[in-house]
């Protein structure tokens, strides 16, 4: 336009328009790599827009890696197997989850099934208390107590420890 004055663009302008744009995909799935989440989880996330979700979920000081995991596959999994749907699945439900996962509450193996229960309707504290992992002084208690009802086992450490992995799932 002619009637407009002319305006000077100088190299701090150019400088502030680029660091005003937001970051390339590659750029976000390289960050996530280097947080430790594998390449195809990482791809996964940022494709799906779950990185707002992902860096919320890092103040629950979970690895990444397992972060990753628990927003991308384990939560198709369920999905895929439990028929529920995606919407059920907060960021509070995530949250608490990998919150009692870090403060040793439950195991690794619990998560999918705490969070299957909140998919389904069930209130997070209850379910995270269902799968709360047991002490060491428990599983030695619960294993003489196998061996004591099934005297014939003594000896036979994997009959012994197929029954005491079916009494333990998900809480040792």
């Amino acid at each position: 336009e002619t009637d407009l004055p002319l305006v000077h663009i100088t190299q701090e302008l150019v400088q502030k328009a680029k660091d005003s744009l937001p970051k390339l995909r590659e750029e976000h799935q390289s960050e996530l790599e280097e947080l430790g989440v594998q390449k195809d989880l990482a791809v996964q996330i940022v494709k799906e827009n779950l990185l707002p979700l992902f860096n919320e979920l890092l103040k629950t000081k979970v690895e990444p890696s397992l972060i990753a995991k628990t927003i991308t596959l384990t939560t198709k999994n369920i999905i895929a197997h439990e028929k529920v749907s995606a919407e059920n699945f907060t960021t509070e439900a995530y949250r608490k989850t990998l919150e009692a996962f870090y403060g040793e509450k439950i195991t690794k193996d619990a998560i999918e099934s705490a969070l299957t229960d909140i998919a389904k309707g069930e209130q997070a504290e209850k379910s995270i208390a269902k799968y709360k992992s047991i002490s060491r002084g428990e599983i030695e208690h619960i294993i003489k107590e196998i061996i004591k009802q099934k005297p014939q086992l003594k000896g036979n450490r994997g009959a012994i420890m197929g029954l005491a992995m079916q009494q333990l799932r998900g809480k040792a």
